[in-house]
């Protein structure tokens, strides 16, 4: 299992909220993964499941059949892209 440490500064300026989120794989060799929270349970998901650019991802239920907009893969820079948009995570200040 692998795990992530996302520091978020935007609730509250004065507080620092740590989230761990895990990877699993759907299966031991397979080449996508879900990446869920160990606070909630819920899962990375592009919002809308829009494949363009600037899409949302946002913290979602895990659905019962797997969705390529819940899925992701490490692609060949090393980088976590999303199965449906082939993008990868990035962070904006709502710009």
């Amino acid at each position: 299992m692998i795990y992530i440490v996302l520091k978020n500064q935007k609730v509250n300026k004065s507080l620092n909220l740590i989230e761990v989120f895990s990877i699993s794989r759907l299966i031991s060799k397979a080449k996508y993964f879900y990446i869920s929270s160990q606070m909630h349970g819920k899962v990375i998901d592009i919002k809308k499941h829009k494949a363009e650019p600037g899409s949302k991802a946002v913290m979602y239920e895990k659905l019962d059949e797997p969705s390529d907009s819940q899925l992701w893969y490490e692609n060949k820079h090393g980088l976590l892209a999303n199965k449906l948009t082939d993008f990868v995570l990035d962070s904006s200040d709502g710009e």
